[in-house]
Protein backbone atom coordinates (compact mmCIF):
# COMPACT_ATOMS: atom_id res chain seq x y z
CA UNK A 1 0.00 0.00 0.00
CA UNK A 2 1.40 3.78 -0.92
CA UNK A 3 0.41 6.63 1.07
CA UNK A 4 -0.02 9.94 -0.36
CA UNK A 5 0.77 13.08 2.00
CA UNK A 6 -0.55 16.70 0.78
CA UNK A 7 2.30 18.82 1.98
CA UNK A 8 1.14 22.37 3.31
CA UNK A 9 3.35 25.09 2.48
CA UNK A 10 3.64 28.46 1.11
CA UNK A 11 5.64 28.01 -1.85
CA UNK A 12 8.73 29.05 0.47
CA UNK A 13 8.90 26.49 3.15
CA UNK A 14 6.92 23.15 4.21
CA UNK A 15 4.58 24.09 6.98
CA UNK A 16 4.97 21.91 10.40
CA UNK A 17 1.63 20.44 10.01
CA UNK A 18 2.89 18.77 7.18
CA UNK A 19 5.39 16.85 9.86
CA UNK A 20 2.66 15.40 12.00
CA UNK A 21 0.92 14.18 9.09
CA UNK A 22 3.55 12.31 7.95
CA UNK A 23 4.21 10.74 11.19
CA UNK A 24 0.53 9.27 11.07
CA UNK A 25 1.21 8.30 7.42
CA UNK A 26 4.63 6.64 8.70
CA UNK A 27 2.48 4.24 11.33
CA UNK A 28 -0.21 3.52 8.67
CA UNK A 29 2.91 2.12 6.59
CA UNK A 30 4.43 0.63 9.29
CA UNK A 31 0.85 -1.39 9.56
CA UNK A 32 0.59 -2.17 5.93
CA UNK A 33 4.07 -2.24 4.57
CA UNK A 34 3.54 0.50 2.15
CA UNK A 35 5.66 3.50 1.48
CA UNK A 36 4.79 7.30 1.72
CA UNK A 37 4.77 9.88 -1.17
CA UNK A 38 4.42 13.60 -0.34
CA UNK A 39 2.75 16.18 -3.11
CA UNK A 40 3.59 19.38 -3.30
CA UNK A 41 1.36 21.53 -5.12
CA UNK A 42 2.13 25.07 -5.74
CA UNK A 43 3.93 28.01 -7.72
CA UNK A 44 7.80 27.98 -7.48
CA UNK A 45 7.83 25.24 -5.21
CA UNK A 46 10.62 23.49 -6.07
CA UNK A 47 12.19 24.99 -3.27
CA UNK A 48 9.45 22.71 -0.87
CA UNK A 49 9.82 20.11 -3.02
CA UNK A 50 13.73 19.96 -2.22
CA UNK A 51 12.64 20.57 1.43
CA UNK A 52 10.14 17.56 1.82
CA UNK A 53 12.54 15.26 -0.06
CA UNK A 54 14.88 15.21 3.38
CA UNK A 55 11.86 14.62 5.65
CA UNK A 56 12.42 10.93 7.33
CA UNK A 57 10.24 8.80 5.98
CA UNK A 58 9.55 10.00 2.38
CA UNK A 59 10.36 7.65 -0.34
CA UNK A 60 9.16 9.46 -3.28
CA UNK A 61 8.37 13.33 -3.85
CA UNK A 62 5.98 14.78 -6.82
CA UNK A 63 5.79 18.49 -7.60
CA UNK A 64 3.11 19.98 -9.23
CA UNK A 65 4.60 23.34 -10.09
CA UNK A 66 2.31 25.67 -11.64
CA UNK A 67 0.43 29.48 -11.22
CA UNK A 68 -2.60 27.41 -10.78
CA UNK A 69 -1.74 26.03 -7.86
CA UNK A 70 0.12 29.19 -6.25
CA UNK A 71 -3.13 29.91 -3.49
CA UNK A 72 -3.28 26.39 -3.24
CA UNK A 73 -7.23 26.94 -4.32
CA UNK A 74 -8.98 23.32 -3.47
CA UNK A 75 -10.91 23.70 -7.45
CA UNK A 76 -7.42 22.99 -8.92
CA UNK A 77 -5.47 20.91 -6.52
CA UNK A 78 -8.70 18.51 -5.33
CA UNK A 79 -8.77 17.54 -9.29
CA UNK A 80 -4.98 17.18 -8.86
CA UNK A 81 -4.77 14.65 -6.25
CA UNK A 82 -7.61 12.50 -7.82
CA UNK A 83 -5.86 12.17 -10.95
CA UNK A 84 -2.76 10.59 -8.95
CA UNK A 85 -5.64 8.90 -5.92
CA UNK A 86 -5.54 5.19 -8.14
CA UNK A 87 -2.17 4.59 -7.49
CA UNK A 88 -2.66 4.99 -3.29
CA UNK A 89 -4.49 2.95 -0.60
CA UNK A 90 -4.34 6.57 1.78
CA UNK A 91 -4.59 9.92 0.83
CA UNK A 92 -3.45 12.15 3.69
CA UNK A 93 -3.48 16.05 4.61
CA UNK A 94 -3.12 17.89 8.38
CA UNK A 95 -6.77 18.86 9.49
CA UNK A 96 -6.03 22.46 8.91
CA UNK A 97 -7.98 25.21 6.89
CA UNK A 98 -6.72 23.97 3.89
CA UNK A 99 -6.90 20.47 4.25
CA UNK A 100 -10.26 20.72 5.70
CA UNK A 101 -10.85 22.43 2.12
CA UNK A 102 -9.35 20.05 -0.38
CA UNK A 103 -9.53 16.87 1.34
CA UNK A 104 -13.82 16.90 1.39
CA UNK A 105 -13.61 17.90 -2.63
CA UNK A 106 -11.23 14.75 -2.95
CA UNK A 107 -13.12 12.18 -1.23
CA UNK A 108 -16.29 13.26 -3.27
CA UNK A 109 -15.22 13.53 -6.59
CA UNK A 110 -13.82 9.89 -5.48
CA UNK A 111 -17.31 8.66 -4.47
CA UNK A 112 -15.65 7.78 -0.36
CA UNK A 113 -16.20 8.69 2.59
CA UNK A 114 -13.72 11.29 3.90
CA UNK A 115 -12.22 9.83 8.19
CA UNK A 116 -12.07 13.44 9.29
CA UNK A 117 -9.33 14.70 12.17
CA UNK A 118 -7.91 10.82 13.23
CA UNK A 119 -6.18 11.16 15.93
CA UNK A 120 -4.64 7.30 16.34
CA UNK A 121 -3.96 4.86 13.69
CA UNK A 122 -4.99 1.24 14.71
CA UNK A 123 -4.07 -0.33 11.46
CA UNK A 124 -4.62 0.38 8.02
CA UNK A 125 -8.27 0.51 7.51
CA UNK A 126 -8.79 1.30 11.35
CA UNK A 127 -8.90 4.88 13.34
CA UNK A 128 -10.01 7.02 15.96
CA UNK A 129 -11.15 9.99 15.31
CA UNK A 130 -13.47 12.62 18.06
CA UNK A 131 -16.88 12.96 17.53
CA UNK A 132 -19.78 14.96 19.52
CA UNK A 133 -17.60 18.07 19.25
CA UNK A 134 -14.78 16.04 20.89
CA UNK A 135 -16.86 14.99 23.93
CA UNK A 136 -16.49 11.29 23.01
CA UNK A 137 -13.99 9.09 20.57
CA UNK A 138 -14.84 7.03 18.19
CA UNK A 139 -12.96 3.92 16.72
CA UNK A 140 -13.89 3.89 12.58
CA UNK A 141 -12.74 1.30 10.00
CA UNK A 142 -12.90 1.74 6.33
CA UNK A 143 -13.21 -0.50 3.43
CA UNK A 144 -13.20 2.29 0.62
CA UNK A 145 -10.21 1.18 -2.17
CA UNK A 146 -9.01 4.83 -1.10
CA UNK A 147 -9.19 6.01 2.19
CA UNK A 148 -9.08 9.97 2.28
CA UNK A 149 -8.36 11.36 6.23
CA UNK A 150 -7.34 14.30 7.56
CA UNK A 151 -4.63 14.35 10.67
CA UNK A 152 -4.93 15.95 13.69
CA UNK A 153 -1.33 17.66 14.03
CA UNK A 154 -1.56 18.14 18.05
CA UNK A 155 -1.82 14.50 18.40
CA UNK A 156 1.22 12.96 16.42
CA UNK A 157 4.71 13.84 16.99
CA UNK A 158 6.29 15.97 13.72
CA UNK A 159 8.01 13.52 11.47
CA UNK A 160 12.28 14.35 11.76
CA UNK A 161 12.39 17.36 8.90
CA UNK A 162 16.12 15.83 7.81
CA UNK A 163 17.19 12.41 7.69
CA UNK A 164 15.64 11.35 4.42
CA UNK A 165 16.80 11.36 0.46
CA UNK A 166 13.60 10.68 -1.38
CA UNK A 167 13.67 11.59 -4.93
CA UNK A 168 11.39 13.83 -7.12
CA UNK A 169 9.65 13.45 -10.08
CA UNK A 170 7.87 16.52 -11.51
CA UNK A 171 4.49 16.07 -12.73
CA UNK A 172 2.18 18.11 -15.41
CA UNK A 173 -0.45 20.31 -13.84
CA UNK A 174 -4.00 19.86 -14.60
CA UNK A 175 -6.17 22.10 -16.20
CA UNK A 176 -6.99 25.46 -14.44
CA UNK A 177 -10.48 25.53 -13.52
CA UNK A 178 -10.73 29.24 -14.25
CA UNK A 179 -11.88 30.02 -10.75
CA UNK A 180 -8.12 30.67 -9.62
CA UNK A 181 -7.75 34.96 -10.49
CA UNK A 182 -11.36 35.57 -10.56
CA UNK A 183 -11.55 34.48 -6.75
CA UNK A 184 -8.55 36.11 -5.62
CA UNK A 185 -9.24 39.37 -7.58
CA UNK A 186 -12.74 39.14 -6.34
CA UNK A 187 -11.94 38.00 -2.79
CA UNK A 188 -9.13 41.35 -2.90
CA UNK A 189 -11.61 43.89 -3.94
CA UNK A 190 -13.90 43.04 -1.78
CA UNK A 191 -11.47 43.40 1.24
CA UNK A 192 -9.74 46.44 -0.17
CA UNK A 193 -13.23 48.05 -0.42
CA UNK A 194 -13.42 47.27 3.90
CA UNK A 195 -9.92 48.29 3.80
CA UNK A 196 -10.78 51.46 2.79
CA UNK A 197 -13.67 52.18 4.97
CA UNK A 198 -12.08 51.15 8.30
CA UNK A 199 -9.18 53.05 7.71
CA UNK A 200 -11.59 56.07 6.90
CA UNK A 201 -13.66 55.54 10.06
CA UNK A 202 -10.29 54.70 12.65
CA UNK A 203 -9.05 57.90 11.52
CA UNK A 204 -12.47 59.61 12.30
CA UNK A 205 -12.67 57.88 15.68
CA UNK A 206 -9.29 56.76 16.58
CA UNK A 207 -7.09 59.47 18.16
CA UNK A 208 -3.70 57.01 18.81
CA UNK A 209 -1.77 56.95 16.02
CA UNK A 210 -0.32 53.28 17.10
CA UNK A 211 -3.97 52.44 17.45
CA UNK A 212 -4.19 53.14 13.82
CA UNK A 213 -0.56 51.56 12.63
CA UNK A 214 -1.85 48.51 14.01
CA UNK A 215 -5.02 48.01 12.32
CA UNK A 216 -3.58 48.69 9.61
CA UNK A 217 -1.21 46.07 9.91
CA UNK A 218 -4.29 43.64 10.40
CA UNK A 219 -5.89 45.12 6.84
CA UNK A 220 -2.80 44.40 5.13
CA UNK A 221 -2.80 41.00 6.45
CA UNK A 222 -6.19 40.34 5.12
CA UNK A 223 -4.95 41.61 1.46
CA UNK A 224 -2.61 39.27 1.97
CA UNK A 225 -5.23 36.18 2.68
CA UNK A 226 -7.30 37.67 -0.34
CA UNK A 227 -4.20 37.55 -2.51
CA UNK A 228 -3.55 33.83 -1.22
CA UNK A 229 -7.22 32.48 -2.03
CA UNK A 230 -8.08 32.50 1.80
CA UNK A 231 -11.72 32.91 1.71
CA UNK A 232 -11.95 32.70 5.88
Amino acid sequence: MSILVIAEHDNSEVKSATLNAITAAKEIAKASGGDITVLVAGSGCTGVSGEAAKIDGVSKVLCANGAEYENGLAENVAPLIVGLASAYSHVLAPATTSGKNILPRVAALLDVAQISEITEVVDAETFVRPIYAGNAMATVKSSDATKVITVRATTFDPAAADGGSAGTETIAAVADKGVAADLRHGQLAAVRQIDHHIRRTLHHHIGGIADIALFAQVLTLLEGQALRGESQ
